[in-house]
């Protein structure tokens, strides 16, 4: 096993490929508990291989070898120095010929076989990471790559009290999940919303490319003439090897005067229902004839005789049933796993939440990864040895969850395993991840057949 290092000297945030190649002269059966480096000082973003392995033939030290891509990996260095990757282990199982005694003619016409396993390790490797250079932009915020940046608002002239959206687009390739949310300087007195941020990456042997929208809400309360200035972006060109600064437009508002608020009404219409509900609790004088029947005292032979009679018998033996079924399915381990997984992940998804609340960035984002990790190994019924991400896709798969959410699932994880060493939190990112981690979930409890 072989590491192959696309770029031995980068800048911080500048990616790096580390592609681990298997190379083999004999008849490779399976490939057994990979181990992957820690990866200290990195972000890591794995690349998504086909599950059919691809073979190649390569030369090597004067000698064919098959080969095939076990892992991919962009790396994103965050810290300067010599960063040393540790190596990568796994187990293979070979097929070789038997070296047995031929004790017959015929033995000597057919080759007998025999599976060993065999334990490989890459070798070490070390990047050299240089510093980014100083001074950086006021408003550099870690991008690094190649970005373009584009902005649009969807009306010029509208009413007090009327919304109004502003959308601005980062897209290029770099270190695209590392690109903090630029801040919009509205008017003092327009209320704001939270923007909407929408990503689509793709990770890519030539980095992480796509493009990040974010959708910003601002309602004016006054009439008047207002200006929205301008928005920069800088980023640190790794072709170039200089910063650059992207700028939009700014906009300018005419805001004209609106409708009033309807306070007055509301408080009319409660004391309306008020009222309404004063009058209900009082019921007219019956006035129109009426007949008074005795209520029959026999009781026995009656259809509540027999109901009272049968009743109990019937709930007993709905409650023998009831818990010979849920000793029978406590004693099926793997069934228990199957219907607890949601409550399970639910719990880590707490221990999540109260993290978040504190900042604990790095606890948040593991405790995410376990509930996730724990879920499908759960619900799926899955040892812990053959969690992994292409395992996982294919069991969803079998089990009719759709494409998008497996897509979906896979992204998360990868998400969390980026942000989790990532230098600085983001509270409304993290906020993102719980929200997404809660819904996919829910959503894929109700698709997976039990």
């Amino acid at each position: 096993m072989l590491p192959v290092v696309s770029r031995y000297k980068v800048r911080e945030q500048e990616y790096t490929l580390v592609t681990y190649k298997i190379y083999s002269r004999v008849d490779l059966v399976d490939i057994q508990a990979p181990k992957f480096p820690d990866f200290k000082g990195f972000l890591v973003q794995e690349i998504d291989l086909p599950q059919q392995k691809r073979l190649s033939m390569e030369n090597y030290k004067g000698k064919n070898y098959n080969t095939f891509i076990l892992r991919q990996f962009l790396l994103y260095p965050q810290t300067s120095g010599t960063l040393k990757i540790s190596p990568m282990t796994c187990d293979a199982v070979v097929r070789i010929r038997s070296q047995q005694q031929v004790r017959s003619f015929f033995d000597s016409f057919f080759d007998t076989y025999q599976d060993v396993k065999k334990s490989l390790s890459s070798a070490a490797v070390n990047i050299e990471v240089l510093p980014l250079p100083k001074p950086a932009p006021a408003d550099f915020s870690g991008a690094v790559g190649k970005f373009t940046l584009s902005s649009n608002i969807n009306k010029s002239s509208l009413s007090a009290n009327e919304s109004l959206t502003i959308q601005l687009k980062i897209s290029g390739n770099g270190n695209m999940k590392m690109i903090k949310t630029p801040t919009i300087k509205f008017p003092a007195d327009f209320e704001v919303y939270e923007p909407k941020v929408i990503n689509d990456f793709t990770n890519t042997t030539s980095g992480v490319t796509g493009m990040k929208t974010i959708e910003y809400l601002a309602i004016p309360r006054h009439a008047g003439k207002f200006t929205i200035p301008a928005v920069t972006f800088s980023y640190f060109d790794v072709a170039s090897q200089s910063y650059k600064t992207l700028s939009t437009s700014a906009y300018e508002l005419n805001v004209e005067k609106g409708t009033s608020t309807a306070g007055g009404v509301v408080t009319n219409f409660t004391n309306q229902e008020q009222v309404r509900l004063l009058g209900s609790d009082i019921r007219y004088i019956a006035v129109n004839d009426f007949d008074i029947k005795p209520f029959s005292t026999f009781f026995v032979g009656t259809w509540r005789f027999w109901f009272w009679i049968w009743c109990p018998l019937l709930i007993t033996l709905l409650l023998v049933i009831f818990f010979r079924k849920k000793a029978k399915e406590n004693a099926d381990i793997a069934l228990m796993r199957n219907k607890h997984a949601n409550k399970v992940a639910r719990k880590r998804l707490k221990v999540a939440a109260k993290n978040l609340k504190l900042g604990n960035k790095e606890v948040f984002y593991d405790e995410v990864l376990k509930a996730l990790w724990g879920y499908v190994s759960d619900k799926l019924a899955m040892p812990i040895a053959e969690l992994n991400k292409e395992n996982i896709a294919a069991r969803l798969q079998s089990k009719e969850v759709t494409d998008a959410k497996i897509k979906e699932f896979i992204d998360l994880l990868n998400d969390c395993e980026f942000a989790r060493y990532a230098p600085a939190d983001d509270a409304k990112e993290m906020d993102n991840v719980y929200s997404r981690t809660m819904a996919l979930i829910t959503e894929m409890e109700q698709m997976i057949k039990k």
